[in-house]
């Protein structure tokens, strides 16, 4: 089995990405993106999505906005007043006014 193969099968090695991203990645730009920065960039992604996971103790929620733009497809913006009303009527909180936006 090759090398790249291997590391296609290890959950360790998983990166999902847009389109645009993974091109950029792979082909346009790979020096700019050496193995040690991807893992850095992966590792920090997952720890503030454990950090938001693990927040179920409080009264506080923040609503996380997690969208890509599929084909030519891109998803109208969120109502932000429709996302505190959500939250609102779950019993909590809101932490701010504004959603969380992706990186």
């Amino acid at each position: 089995m090759g090398k790249i193969k291997k590391y296609c099968k290890d959950i360790d090695y998983i990166m999902l990405l847009c389109d645009s991203c993974h091109k950029r990645i792979d082909k346009d730009e790979p020096e700019n993106y050496p193995v040690t920065l991807l893992k850095k960039i992966k590792k920090e992604h997952e720890e503030f999505i454990e950090r938001i996971v693990l927040c179920k103790n409080t009264t506080e929620t923040q609503a996380i906005i997690c969208c890509s733009k599929i084909g030519e497809y891109c998803p109208p913006p969120f109502d932000n007043n429709m996302l505190i009303e959500a939250i609102l009527r779950n019993g909590k909180r809101p932490a701010g006014n504004e959603p969380i936006l992706p990186r």
